[in-house]
């Protein structure tokens, strides 16, 4: 995604006026630690319990566009846990026509990485059209040919606050690490396309204790993950909760009902999974509140009363 904007928006910006901050951004400061709702240029992101740290930005910029990337982290005992990265691209300036191709090109056909499935990916659900896109994705990976010996050898950005974090603490790193991949773009909506990264270590929230440590050998590899039921088993809850974080993130940044996309084959009955997430309760209050309002239970002003206090 972010060599895709540095290509992209080199050549590519759109005339969009920028859209007024709904609420004051969170004040982030590098090795402090965070807890519950992170407010950053119009981006909201509930952290999962426990403490975050903030580890540091990663942006590029040239002239009105580019990206953008705050990324925090949590540990157990010095081993990683989890690492949440939330980013926005950002235009503002012209050559429309070009957008189109190049997100169709990078989702569907990208040399390196994409939104449609392959064997290292475990899911991927993705809708794309004219300059508009949404790209859902989980998949497993390597930490040591991620951060060192990646598929694309020119892709080096973004590397370098995890490695510097991990130095800086001392950090004891896993060898397999699963992911989940929130992307929206969408020129009608607003000029900024938010993105929301989350990674585990899976051992530490449950998963079974690994044998294989190679992209290809991993238990989580899609083609071996058969072989192991305990692995299957745990990736799919990975799934079904992250399945219910993108539902969330298409809500916040209102995503077009056009544009949403359809993940109920992955979502798991809540009595079918150990990994919970409190955020995702946001998803049934709306959906309960949005039938009180169809029933004539709520007028429109405390339907909308009582869903911007459910956002908030």
């Amino acid at each position: 995604m972010k060599k895709l904007i540095i290509i992209l928006f080199i050549a590519i910006c759109l005339v969009i006026p920028n859209q007024k901050l709904e609420a004051k951004s969170t004040k982030l400061i590098k090795g402090n630690f965070y807890q519950g709702k992170i407010i950053w240029r119009s981006l909201e992101l509930n952290l999962p319990d426990g403490e975050w740290e903030y580890m540091d930005k990663d942006e590029w910029w040239y002239g009105g566009f580019g990206y953008a990337c705050k990324s925090f982290a949590t540990t157990e005992n010095n081993v990683f846990k989890s690492v949440i990265e939330m980013c926005f691209m950002q235009t503002g300036g012209k050559y429309l026509h070009y957008l189109g191709p190049w997100l169709y090109t990078y989702y569907t056909k990208g040399k390196y990485d994409s939104c449609v499935l392959r064997p290292e990916y475990y899911y991927t659900k993705l809708f794309v059209r004219g300059n508009s896109s949404n790209c859902f994705k989980v998949r497993h990976i390597d930490f040591d040919k991620e951060m060192n010996y990646p598929d694309d050898p020119e892709d080096t950005t973004g590397r370098y606050v995890i490695k510097k974090w991990i130095k800086d603490n001392n950090i004891i790193m896993p060898r397999i690490l699963l992911t989940a991949t929130h992307e929206y773009f969408a020129a009608s909506v607003r000029d900024k396309g938010p993105a929301v990264y989350y990674v585990i270590n899976p051992e530490l929230y449950g998963g079974p204790k690994e044998q294989f440590f190679t992209e290809e050998t991993s238990e989580y590899h899609r083609l071996n993950i058969d072989k192991y039921p305990k692995s299957k088993k745990f990736i799919d809850e990975w799934t079904s909760l992250s399945a219910k974080r993108h539902k969330e993130f298409e809500i916040n940044w209102k995503a077009k009902e056009a544009h949403k996309l359809d993940l109920n084959e992955v979502i798991l009955p809540e009595n079918a999974t150990s990994l919970t997430d409190d955020s995702s309760d946001i998803v049934k209050q709306l959906k309960d509140l949005k039938e009180l309002y169809d029933s004539g239970a709520l007028t429109k002003e405390e339907f909308e009363k009582a869903k911007k206090k459910i956002l908030n």
